[in-house]
């Protein structure tokens, strides 16, 4: 589900909407503040969505990026 262009076709609708991206970029966003996403589901009962980010500056994950001029 967390998996970039991931859709999942539901038995009542025809055809997927959708880009798939929505619970990627949430988990990415997550995961840049040092926190995470995820699921916990149970069959005829329905799914959970959790998201986690630490409050306190120590968990983020830095990334350094380089502008390049095109």
């Amino acid at each position: 589900l967390f998996e970039r262009h991931t859709r999942i076709r539901r038995q009542e609708h025809n055809r997927v909407k959708g880009s798939g991206l929505g619970l990627f970029i949430v988990r990415s966003v997550a995961q840049r503040h040092g926190g995470n996403a995820w699921v916990e589901s149970e069959v005829g009962k329905g799914s959970t969505f959790y998201i986690s980010i630490p409050l306190e500056g120590d968990n983020l994950v830095v990334r350094q990026t380089t502008e390049h001029d095109n």
